[in-house]
């Protein structure tokens, strides 16, 4: 009995580590796999943090909150002391007078600062969302291109092995005195142009995936796994953007609407920095005959001919021009907005009749033509011409799913978020 006591323990301690070692191999696997090709969402969310636009203006509102303490500080501003000497001809101690000046701003010039600087930081901060949507639009649109350009490569490679099967094939022909070196000259032709292709799609595959890598900040993805290349889906629907509450929480929008309020605040407080502080002066000095003299004094200066009028001006320059901006802005971003759902819809529907009607035609004329060849009735040309009608086919398909990857980035970046 003892020494059952003393094994179950050590066998309950192994299953114990054996699941974890399970637990940890299944999350090593599942990080290895978001690392080399990641979802949709987690490049949204990587390009957010990670994108050097939006690090950049993470950095400006960390500036701008770090200014407004300076806005912040009392009313009293920093003292200063001033002490003088002299002698005359007919004295013979050293007359001494010392003044304490004590700026204090009795006016508005705080209370305004601090709405500047609260303005600035809201500034900055829809700056940051501006941002980030900008990375977000760029983000998707590079993930579409990279699931595109890995598409177009598996194309060529698909119709590289086709003519290497179909130039084997002639070889074979030829030498059984049952085709043309013309014929045996078209098929290795074909395997120049379909190799070319294949390079050319690489190269396009290696600069999308650095554009996104840039993006994202995951510099090990590798190509997208083999699947059907589509258009993306809308979460919403796309009459939303009639709406005029689209085009109001747009970020760039709502970002020049907070720059106006900052220039307004920026000219308020330069007003109200025109008034300077008023100064309380103690005085305290020595008489001719030695006594002590004690005494004070208030000065201020007179906002005549220096009132800040030029950095008044500009501020209020600066608003007029934001203003105007974003009347404009929002006129343009309806556009935009009305393009980029159209233009997904339109890519959207090409792209089902191209899968529904062309690529199956032109399979059947490939397949035909094939046949019809093997069979001693269709030119050889006659076949390559079917063949490249359906790969470009294909590819046409293709630019209309970059296309639509380009409308929905456009749609993300104006809204800030995947539509």
């Amino acid at each position: 009995m003892n020494h059952d006591v003393k094994v179950r323990p050590c066998r309950c301690r192994g299953r114990v580590l054996f699941a974890w070692a399970c637990l940890l191999t299944v999350l090593c696997c599942a990080s290895n796999a978001v690392a080399n090709w990641p979802p949709l969402e987690l490049v949204v969310a990587r390009a957010r943090s990670r994108a050097l636009i939006a690090v950049d203006a993470r950095g400006a509102l960390r500036s701008a909150q770090a200014a407004a303490v300076g806005a912040r500080v009392s009313r009293l501003q920093n003292p200063y002391f001033e002490i003088f000497g002299d002698r005359g001809a007919y004295t013979h101690d050293v007359q001494l007078q010392s003044n304490l000046w004590l700026p204090i701003e009795v006016g508005t010039q705080r209370p305004a600062r601090i709405d500047e600087a609260n303005a600035l930081v809201d500034w900055r901060g829809r700056s940051l969302v501006d941002a980030e949507a900008r990375a977000v639009g760029e983000a998707v649109y590079s993930y579409g291109a990279v699931l595109v350009a890995s598409a177009r490569l598996s194309e060529a490679e698909r119709g590289e092995d086709e003519a290497n099967v179909e130039a084997r094939y002639v070889s074979g022909r030829l030498d059984a005195g049952d085709a043309t070196l013309f014929d045996q000259g078209l098929a290795e032709a074909e395997v120049g142009r379909w190799s070319q292709l294949r390079a050319e799609a690489g190269l396009e595959l290696v600069q999308a995936r650095a554009r996104l890598e840039v993006l994202v900040g995951l510099p090990q993805m590798d190509r997208p796994p083999e699947a059907p290349c589509s258009a993306p889906t809308l979460r919403q629907p796309g009459d939303a953007v009639r709406s005029p509450e689209i085009v109001s929480q747009s970020p760039l929008v709502r970002l020049l609407a907070a720059e106006a309020v900052y220039w307004e605040a920026n000219r308020k407080r330069t007003v109200a920095e025109a008034y300077a502080p008023l100064n309380f002066v103690l005085s305290l000095n020595r008489g001719d005959y030695g006594e002590t003299r004690a005494g004070g004094a208030v000065a201020w200066t007179f906002p005549i001919t220096r009132r800040n009028q030029g950095e008044a001006a500009r501020a209020e320059a600066e608003h007029t021009r934001v203003t105007d901006l974003e009347g404009a802005l929002r006129a343009t971003i309806t556009v935009r907005l009305r393009a980029a759902y159209e233009t997904l819809a339109g890519a959207r529907t090409a792209i089902e009749h191209v899968d529904s009607t062309t690529l199956p035609a032109a399979q059947r004329v490939v397949l035909a033509a094939t046949e019809g060849r093997k069979a001693g009735k269709v030119d050889p040309v006659r076949v390559v011409i079917a063949r490249r009608d359906l790969a470009v086919a294909r590819s046409r398909r293709l630019d209309l799913v970059l296309i639509a990857w380009r409308a929905y980035g456009e749609i993300a970046a104006l809204r800030g978020q995947l539509p």
